[in-house]
Order: structure tokens, then C-alpha cells, then sequence
């Protein structure tokens, strides 16, 4: 069912730098999903997550991947941005430091998602993705979100 379906991600790029992305979804031909993202609207906008908020451009690498990985990104590709996404901040001694645990957490997911979608989606996500029942999502698990274009269908609201 989803695999059907066609996305597009263009980036405005000004003097070498992204400052936008416009996200399309086709079905048959026909446009059912469309939202530009500027810099600033990423900046402005609040994560509803104890996990930060990604760099603006790692943030672009992740929507890419989750937009066009069922049929146009590399397995390197959707690796980095689980890596980017595996934030596994950590405290010690009185210090915060990121230890990646090779698994995403329902947070980091959150760090990422809230920013396009709502709690629901968020959830639903995590729960679809999450099919050995651990509560993280792991690469193999991860991998399967994107290629089935599953991902794609959360961040348009098509699910």
C-alpha cells in the first residue's frame, strides 16, 4: 500500500546553505501531501522531548531518509540517520555526554517527529516500528520503517 505512493524532497539552497525544504507526496499522479519547512520555523518550533533537538542539518538528513527511503536512499544513508537519531544522552558526573546505545528511543524518536507531527503520530510511529516489543527501535527495525515507507506516511499524516 505505501510503497505505492511517490515523495519529493527539494531543498532551497541560498548562498550554499539549505534554508528551506518543500516535502511532496503523490498518489496516482495526484498531490496529497505538500509543507514547506524553513530554517526558521525549525528554529522557532519547540521538541516536546527530554532529548534535544537536532542541528538543522542533521535534521534535513533524517527527513530525507524518512521521505525518500523506500526506494531512493542507501542503506549508508538510512544508517546515518539512525546514528543521528541513537542520541543516548547520558548522565556522568554532573555532566551530560552522548553515548550512543544502538538502539532509538521512543524520546529521541519524539526529539525528531514533534517537530512535524503530533503526539499520536509520534506514538504510532514507535509502535509500528517497534515489532520485537523492547520499547526502542532498533537498526533492523528502523531499516524496515523507511523502506516500507512507512515513515514517510507518518511525517505526511497518511496513516
Amino acid at each position: 500500500m505505501w510503497s505505492r505512493r511517490v515523495a519529493k524532497y527539494r531543498e532551497q539552497v541560498v548562498d550554499g546553505r539549505t534554508t528551506s525544504v518543500t516535502l511532496e507526496l503523490l498518489d496516482d499522479g495526484a498531490t496529497i501531501y505538500s509543507r514547506t519547512i524553513t530554517k526558521q520555523e525549525y528554529r522557532r518550533k519547540d521538541v516536546t522531548s527530554s532529548a534535544p533537538k537536532l542541528a538543522w542539518d542533521d535534521f534535513l538528513l533524517v527527513l530525507q531518509v524518512f521521505m525518500l527511503g523506500n526506494s531512493q536512499e542507501r542503506e549508508s544513508d538510512i544508517a546515518r540517520a539512525f546514528d543521528i537519531l541513537d542520541q543516548g544522552r547520558r548522565g556522568l558526573y554532573n555532566r551530560t555526554i552522548t553515548l550512543s546505545d544502538g538502539q532509538i528511543s521512543p524520546d529521541e524518536l519524539r526529539a525528531f517527529l514533534s517537530v512535524l507531527t503530533d503526539e499520536y503520530c509520534v506514538d504510532l510511529c514507535v509502535f509500528l516500528a517497534d515489532t520485537d516489543g523492547s520499547g526502542q527501535i532498533s537498526l533492523s527495525e528502523f531499516t524496515r520503517l523507511v523502506k516500507s515507507g512507512l515513515a514517510r506516511d507518518i511525517i505526511c499524516e497518511c496513516v
